[in-house]
């Protein structure tokens, strides 16, 4: 059981090192060596862990899409208007990507790398496009919010999730030129800007762009939600949940399809596109 412990504590030094080292100098500038050393481990003992660098950088991912994970089921089990639930949601990703080093690295991963080419392994994720993980979460919250008529007239899922998509891409592109697009006030603005394209006039009032408390202040961790039942297997060709490259096929990233995906996300198959 100590060793066990033990193995534990190794790994998560040597992730944590890892998504220090690829938030700061890219996935193709990190050297094994100096993870190693950040995490005060040996090299033998990083390989027993992870076998190479894009085995480490998807570790790094994947831890990420657990936090986010985490934040998308808290998200969904507000009280509140299904509207606010995805504006809440966006504060505490956007706080997330300034507070949280490994969801910062595995989204940064996930984009790309420094010299513009594809992040390791993305090329598997032709079946399945950019942002298809966050675009079908929005899309079915947004069902909720017009079956409650919070929507506007005319404007349905659909088109709404293809507007919200791409203000979360957006803002993600533009944070590694300038982080200060993610403070809480500068979200706030750009949620302020995008509401009345979703919601009657009417009903602005009943949201709140700058968060409604859903989800804690910055600075504050959030606490760790109850995990839901794992689905059952899909029989078809199962994806996994990948930040910003969408669902990608199963055996590439991962030895058990359903590992990472977000509860309550459609698994991605040619035939969903």
């Amino acid at each position: 059981m100590v060793k066990q412990e033990r193995a534990g504590r190794t790994r998560q030094a040597v992730l944590m090192a890892a998504a220090r080292t690829f938030a700061d100098a890219g996935y193709e500038s990190a050297s094994l060596v100096d993870i190693s050393r950040s995490a005060g481990v040996s090299k033998g003992a990083l390989y027993f862990h992870f076998v190479s660098k894009q085995a480490l950088a998807e570790g790094v991912r994947a831890a990420a899409r657990r936090v986010i994970a985490t934040a998308v089921l808290r998200a969904r089990r507000s009280d509140g208007p299904a509207v606010q639930a995805l504006l809440d949601l966006a504060h505490e990703l956007a706080r997330l990507l300034r507070e949280d080093i490994v969801v910062r690295a595995g989204v940064l991963l996930s984009q790309g790398t420094q010299s513009g080419r594809p992040a390791p392994g993305a090329a598997a994720a032709d079946r399945c496009g950019p942002w298809h993980d966050w675009t079908v979460m929005v899309r079915r919250q947004l069902a909720v919010a017009e079956a409650a008529g919070e929507l506007r007239p005319g404007v349905g899922p659909e088109e709404s999730a293809e507007l919200l998509t791409a203000v979360a891409a957006g803002l993600v592109l533009l944070s590694w030129a300038d982080a200060g697009v993610l403070r809480p006030e500068a979200v706030a603005t750009v949620l302020a800007s995008a509401l009345p394209a979703l919601v009657p006039a009417e009903r602005r009032g009943d949201y709140r762009t700058d968060g409604s408390g859903v989800f804690p202040p910055a600075g504050v961790p959030a606490p760790a939600a109850e995990p839901e039942p794992e689905p059952e297997p899909d029989p078809g060709p199962a994806c996994v949940f990948d930040l910003g490259s969408g669902f990608i096929p199963a055996p590439v990233f991962a030895p058990q399809p359903a590992a990472g995906l977000v509860p309550g996300l459609e698994p991605c198959s040619a035939a969903s596109g």
